[in-house]
């Protein structure tokens, strides 16, 4: 019995072997004409006969059997590796013996069926086929399916690209989002406060400037002609921490100046306030424009309770009336309010702001 799965498994290898080459001479517009021996041929595995809807057939006496139905017989798994142009066979995965690899090259396989059949999802019904592409705005119609879903496809692996060479820089953990088509893409760089703030912040004009030029040009290697605009989000809060578009040439340009501004003071008001309760930490950013600012003191309720609860309003009062002031002074115009807030759950512990009179609503809650 094991010569006889050995002469099985022989004929399985040469077939492969010569598939592979018919597709490569096919690829290159050669052709070939085969005289082939069909209907004399039977292949039995394990005393079975496994070849009734197979139709095996002979050339110059070698026998041609269908690689999938063989291999799956004797319990693996065959799949095309598109990337590098070949048959795999490999234990199924419920054998257990797969290496990381062979489950790697498997996992491609399934991911090209669930492409195929999403395909032809779409074109039975017209749906989308994820909600992150829905969400994304790709909608289809039969004229453009194809296009749009080489676009996507395109810019995934783009997406993909940009994180694995900018998700850390200089010490900043980033995640990078591509949205719109080849030619409008949104580029949104995400990070994370609450364990970057100081790294974010300690970045300079310069050295921001020059990420978002890297992004942008990686973008324009792959569409030359995509105009590019984007922004900079803090996630925690889900405020923009900048804006930015391209030229004509490329050249990246960040429109915020306010922005700047704004984050200069917040970086200034941190340094001076952080400690102003010398038993607590506090952390202070920034919201707005230049007509409109809000100012927000994180503090670790939980660690900090029975501290905070110990403060008087007076003194809460003072602390928020002062930052309000160092706000007023750089933008006078402004509607200005500010708050207290736990940093883990976002409950208001406080409330300050003046009214048109210039008088003081503060509320502690």
């Amino acid at each position: 019995m094991e010569n006889y799965k050995k002469a099985i498994i022989g004929v399985i290898l040469t077939f492969a072997l010569m598939w592979i080459s018919i597709i490569q001479v096919d690829a290159s517009d050669n052709r070939r004409t085969l005289n082939a021996i069909v209907g004399n041929v039977k292949v039995f595995f394990q005393g079975s006969e496994i070849s009734k809807n197979l139709d095996p057939f002979i050339v110059d006496g070698t026998t041609y059997v269908p690689l999938r139905q063989i291999a799956e017989a004797m319990g693996n798994s065959v799949f095309w590796d598109e990337t590098n142009n070949q048959v795999v066979i490999s234990p199924s995965l419920g054998s257990g013996s797969l290496n990381t690899w062979q489950k790697d090259m498997r996992i491609q396989e399934l991911e090209r069926q669930v492409r195929l059949l999403e395909e032809e999802l779409y074109m039975r019904t017209g749906t989308p086929f994820t909600e992150d592409w829905y969400n994304r705005g790709w909608y289809y119609d039969d004229w453009n399916y194809y296009d749009n879903y080489r676009w996507y496809d395109s810019i995934a692996r783009l997406e993909d690209d940009l994180k694995r060479r900018y998700g850390e820089y200089r010490d900043v953990e980033l995640d990078i989002y591509l949205y719109g088509d080849s030619r409008d893409i949104e580029v949104i760089v995400e990070v994370d406060f609450r364990y970057f703030r100081n790294e974010w912040n300690s970045l300079t004009t310069r050295q921001r400037d020059r990420l978002l030029q890297d992004i942008c040009d990686e973008i324009r290697d792959e569409y030359p002609s995509a105009r590019i605009k984007g922004k900079v989000e803090e996630i925690e809060r889900d405020r923009e921490l900048l804006s930015f578009d391209t030229t004509s040439r490329g050249t990246v340009r960040v429109n915020t100046v306010s922005s700047i501004d704004l984050r200069d003071l917040e970086r200034e008001l941190d340094d001076n306030y952080y400690d102003y309760f010398s038993n607590m930490d506090l952390y202070i950013y920034l919201k707005g424009d230049r007509d409109e600012v809000e100012f927000y003191v994180e503090l670790d309720y939980d660690e900090y309770r029975r501290d905070w609860d110990r403060l008087t309003d007076s003194r809460i009062r003072t602390f928020m009336a002062n930052i309000y002031d160092d706000i007023e002074a750089e933008f006078r115009r402004a509607e200005i309010s500010g708050y207290v807030i736990d940093m883990y759950d976002g409950e208001d512990l406080a409330r300050y702001s003046r009214n048109s009179r210039g008088n003081t609503v503060f509320r502690r809650y």
